[in-house]
């Protein structure tokens, strides 16, 4: 008797396709989400907490436009793209800075906060589209190493920096140390840095992408089984200080027309400088993921065209509120090296993203504060590990002496004054250098 396999082998390979596709989307949806979470919670607190269902709502709905129309049009076909935090930790800053010098109330606070991180994007959108538009893509190669590396770094200090308020409520110092006294500050403190480590040791020794949800999803696990073990109330919890306060609205939001009504534009323009130094970070970023791909691929990639269309994913994730983002290197790796050759990653990604709106909600204030402070202290070790020290190893003194400079302008100064003195003092060791060489080259009879 034999048996006709055709149609069940016809049956299995579409299933066997989607397989690859639907991983990256799963893994990729689920670090975005806690990703989402983690951000909402470092741009909105203090005088802004009122905002963070509004915060993550647009963060996840414009991280899924972003993935979606980069997905569609990248001239990488399985590219998938997220939301960068060494961006986020600049806008926060802007974000903070607006808080405490508006004078309007907590929701107009709110809907400001939201206007500067969606208008960062579109204005990071629009440099990206022109700037591939007149084909100057490869210019932005020519930025000086020392001073991308300690823009990235001061990156990462903001991040730090970020991570010490959550946890503490005040900026990372002498005075965030002296609260660790404080028997309930000790105890948010302790379990975020020892997440940050755990991730750090855990990411250095594993490179499998699905590493940072399993972490993240276990340090949850492991948070609500002890207060189960223990018997205790979240609402005891929450009044520690260990969970989020819950707001009025109580879960995600997204944004109205109406909340351009509440915004307070002149503390928006103010922030345009800010949102200039974001779009050429972001331009930095993605000239370094695209020549990681590039030797990943082992081919060309025409990056006028990939600035054309992410810069349209970012103006459509700005319109909603979203931040701004590029393609992600090790989960485009990650996809080619899974056999997901096609479109569906960066599709599967959106859609897991938009199915993190509806989980999200209930989820976002039963979070610890010291998950996702820890990962947002964990991104800012990693930015200045691998801008900061590693650098060290390959760079001459005289230019590692500029990353250098400019994280300490940016520490204890400011981002602006750090963009000021990287670019002055590259410049001048451009000229003193070169003034160096020989003017003529070759002489004869």
């Amino acid at each position: 008797m034999t048996y006709n396999t055709a149609g069940i082998t016809g049956k299995t390979k579409p299933l066997r396709a989607a397989l690859p596709p639907a991983m990256i989307g799963l893994i990729a949806g689920i670090d975005n989400t806690a990703a989402a979470l983690a951000i909402g919670a470092l741009m909105f607190t203090g005088t802004l907490s009122n905002g963070m269902g509004l915060g993550v709502g647009v963060v996840l709905l414009g991280g899924a436009l972003l993935a979606l129309v980069v997905a569609i049009r990248s001239v990488q076909p399985n590219s998938v793209a997220l939301v960068q935090e060494s961006t986020i930790a600049v806008v926060a800053a802007a974000i903070a800075s607006m808080a405490v010098q508006s004078v309007g109330d907590a929701e107009a606070k709110v809907a400001t906060a939201i206007v500067i991180l969606g208008a960062s994007s579109i204005v990071t959108g629009v440099l990206f589209w022109m700037t591939g538009k007149l084909k100057l893509g490869g210019l932005v190669r020519y930025v000086p190493y020392p001073v991308m590396a300690g823009f990235l770094a001061g990156s990462g200090w903001l991040l730090v920096n970020g991570a010490s308020v959550m946890l503490t409520g005040q900026n990372f110092g002498l005075e965030s140390v002296q609260s660790l006294s404080d028997p309930q500050v000790l105890w948010r403190v302790l379990p975020a840095v020892g997440l940050a480590l755990v991730m750090f040791v855990a990411l250095n020794r594993l490179s499998h992408p699905a590493t940072m949800p399993v972490i993240m999803i276990g340090a949850l696990a492991g948070f609500n089984g002890l207060l189960a073990f223990a018997g205790l109330d979240p609402e005891i919890v929450r009044d520690l200080g260990h969970l989020p306060a819950i707001n009025m609205s109580g879960g995600i939001e997204l944004p109205t027309p109406q909340l351009l009504t509440r915004v307070d534009w002149a503390a928006v323009l103010a922030a345009t400088p800010v949102m200039l130094v974001i779009a050429g970070l972001s331009m930095i970023g993605l000239m370094l993921n695209v020549s990681g791909l590039e030797l990943a691929m082992r081919r060309d990639i025409d990056v006028n065209a990939e600035l054309r269309s992410t810069g349209l994913a970012n103006v459509l994730s700005g319109g909603v509120g979203g931040p701004c983002g590029y393609v992600g290197l090790s989960m485009t790796v990650l996809a080619q090296r899974t056999g997901a050759t096609g479109r569906g990653a960066g599709i599967a990604t959106s859609i897991a993203m938009l199915l993190g709106l509806l989980f999200a909600g209930h989820l976002i204030f039963q979070v610890p504060i010291f998950l996702t402070a820890g990962f947002v202290l964990f991104l800012g070790i990693g930015l200045l590990k691998e801008w900061f020290v590693d650098t060290r190893q390959k760079m001459p003194l005289s230019e590692w002496l500029v990353v250098a400079g400019i994280l300490l302008t940016v520490a204890f100064v400011g981002f602006m004054e750090g963009l000021a003195l990287g670019l002055l003092v590259s410049s001048a060791l451009f000229i003193f250098k070169y003034s160096l060489l020989p003017v003529v080259r070759f002489r004869a009879t």
